[in-house]
């Protein structure tokens, strides 16, 4: 699929209960490296930017090892709880 191409990982599956949706699930930090330049290149203009933002935040936290801290594990909870919500 073209999307799995883009990211050069990941795994296409379909979404039985709907008729033209697809999910892309990547589960490896290299993976995830390539979702994370395609958006920094072309920003989401809905909230959705604001959510990925977010993520990527977070995203960077545990690259740094940020996360293994007790304030750090903290920041990563509250943070991830305002990712796809509408805080």
């Amino acid at each position: 699929m073209y999307i799995q191409d883009l990211f050069g990982s990941g795994k296409v599956t379909h979404r039985g209960e709907t008729k033209n949706v697809y999910r892309l699930t990547i589960n490896t930090f290299t993976g995830l490296s390539s979702v994370c330049a395609y958006f920094l290149s072309f920003p989401l203009k809905t909230k959705k930017g604001v959510s990925f933002s977010n993520w990527y935040q977070v995203y960077n936290m545990v690259i740094n090892k940020e996360h293994l801290s007790k304030e750090g594990l903290e920041k990563v909870r509250s943070i991830a709880k305002t990712i796809n919500s509408d805080k």
